[in-house]
């Protein structure tokens, strides 16, 4: 965002990927907004507003509370408006004469967002609704985070060949994210990869050897049939940590006491 001179405007859209109960709004802009409306479009086209603060002031941040919370069904378009003024009619601009301002943290920056709280109305959706969230947040830029949120999201949601990709995305950005190892690891064990699921754990802990890397490490060898092997990594887990229990019920598992 760049605020230059005049009026502008900023226009961002979202649809619902599932039903939810809207609870509350967050509203956030600086001194340059001048106006913030939060508008929802259900499918068959009817408009309900959100919130709408014709004359914004920067002290006006605060959690908006619905006093009856709000239905929406699955597919309705939520856009946030919000307008800016930097030019010298703008009671509140901070700069005399007007300045060019620029997105960011800064109070004499600029930016605009809306938070909602909401309230999915079943599992499924609440699965849906962070899947559309993490594919938005991928829409600004790539990262290992993201993917793996993303990633994770899809596992749970039973797209594991999705989910495998979002992994290996996130190892293309940061090869040595500790989490999309571990968890690609796991997610190739379920798939009986086990050959590629022991050398992402052994990847894992030459970045940092836990008792769970260790375990990550033994069940991988374990599936593969290398016993002994899983074994001994199983011991090194309870040898950093005795009450690790989970590395004594996989020795358990293969009758080592």
């Amino acid at each position: 965002m760049t605020v230059v001179g005049g009026v502008v405007a900023l226009l961002v859209t979202l649809e619902l990927a599932a039903a939810a109960t809207f609870v509350s709004v967050f509203p956030h802009a600086h001194y340059l907004a001048r106006s913030v409306e939060l508008e929802a479009t259900l499918p068959g086209g009817e408009q309900r507003w959100l919130l709408r603060i014709a004359d914004w002031d920067f002290a006006w941040q605060d959690q908006y509370r619905f006093r009856t919370p709000l239905e929406l069904p699955a597919g309705t378009r939520i856009d946030l408006r919000i307008r800016y003024d930097n030019s010298a009619h703008n009671p509140r601009n901070p700069s005399s004469p007007p300045r060019r301002v620029v997105s960011g943290p800064a109070s004499t920056d600029e930016m605009g967002n809306a938070t909602f709280e909401v309230l999915p109305h079943d599992q499924a959706g609440l699965l849906a609704l962070r899947e559309s969230k993490y594919r938005r947040e991928l829409r600004f830029g790539s990262s290992a985070t993201r993917h793996y949120n993303l990633a994770n999201v899809l596992r749970e949601r039973g797209k594991l060949d999705e989910a495998e990709a979002e992994y290996r995305a996130a190892l293309v950005d940061e090869p040595e994210h500790v989490w999309s190892l571990h968890n690609l690891s796991m997610l190739l064990q379920r798939e009986g990869d086990f050959d590629e699921a022991i050398a992402l754990a052994r990847r894992e802990l030459a970045v940092t050897r836990t008792p769970a890397t260790l375990n990550n490490l033994g069940n991988a060898l374990r599936g593969a049939g290398r016993n002994e092997e899983a074994i001994a990594v199983f011991r090194e887990a309870l040898a950093i940590d005795p009450g690790f229990e989970l590395a004594r019920n996989n020795l358990q598992a293969l009758g080592v006491e």
